[in-house]
């Protein structure tokens, strides 16, 4: 007769190794990411690219929420177990298509207040943007967080329709309030060097005055100008620009050469607080001001 204490022994290891051999069902909440800045869901075109443009949740793309070290996460499509990737060609977009977690899967989830949240790629450390070309497309573009940047994350209940986001948060008109006095804080170099912040007492001798319609007027401590903004669905368009013809050899005619010369590149435009970017078509800064 076996001792019973053998016997509750093997009982024991047997009941152990088939709780190890069982497959773990973790379940992971499937969330769907809503832009705040047009009140859209994101979801996938037809090329496979993720884009803020619908206002139906049941059209929006479900992704499973990776929780990692600390506040970073990744993002999994239930229907194929692929990962959403943010370095997809050479304007860092967004797509559902890697088998795995690496550098350009990761984000860091910064949280705002309010439910609203930004995603930081850790490849690039650049901000996922939603605005990127008139299709809103999402790319990992941006130095800082805007209201292209912020996010909410919808819990999605895949036995339902998600829920559309209320009416009153969806904004009637995709314009940014530009109206108001600013300094020039930094222009990008059109060498391709980058953003330079503008010297404190060049910057103080800055002013641009930008009046409701779109109409502007301004110095970089040289000459004058005048132009205009146009905004037209999210985007912005500088169009000619007049300037008085005084040449100044300092840094106050090389730097006015410069935001000029990017005046002709701006497609975008982000209002944080106090702070004004006037932006290329992948989001990229070109000129920063700060309102008096």
């Amino acid at each position: 007769m076996m001792n019973p204490i053998l016997k509750t022994l093997g009982l024991g290891l047997v009941l152990a190794s088939a709780a190890l051999a069982a497959p773990a069902t973790a379940s992971a909440e499937t969330v769907l990411l809503q832009s705040v800045q047009n009140g859209r869901y994101v979801a996938a075109g037809r090329d496979g690219y993720l884009a803020a443009n619908t206002d139906q949740g049941a059209r929006a793309q479900g992704l499973e929420l990776v929780r990692l070290e600390g506040n970073r996460v990744a993002f999994r499509d239930p229907a194929s177990g692929r990962f959403l990737r943010a370095g997809v060609t050479g304007s860092t977009l967004l797509a559902v298509g890697a088998p795995h977690i690496r550098g350009w899967e990761t984000f860091e989830m910064r949280r705002l207040g309010g439910g609203q949240i930004a995603l930081r790629s850790v490849q690039n450390g650049r901000y996922v943007r939603a605005g990127v070309g008139r299709g809103a497309l999402l790319a990992a573009v941006s130095e800082r967080v805007a209201g292209w940047e912020t996010f909410r994350l919808v819990p999605f209940d895949a036995r339902a329709e998600a829920p559309r986001p209320p009416h009153e948060e969806r904004p009637r008109d995709e314009r940014v309030d530009l109206a108001g006095s600013y300094r020039v804080i930094a222009v990008a170099n059109p060498g391709g060097r980058g953003v330079e912040r503008l010297e404190r007492s060049l910057s103080r001798g800055t002013q641009v005055t930008i009046q409701r319609g779109g109409a502007f007027s301004g110095t970089v401590g040289c000459n004058q100008f005048n132009g205009e903004m146009r905004q037209r669905r999210g985007g912005v368009t500088i169009g000619d620009v007049i300037t008085t013809r005084m040449w100044c050899h300092d840094r106050r005619g090389e730097v006015e050469r410069w935001m000029l010369d990017q005046f002709h590149n701006v497609r975008q435009v982000a209002r944080r607080g106090s702070s004004l970017w006037l932006q290329d078509e992948a989001g990229r800064t070109l000129v920063e001001l700060r309102a008096l």
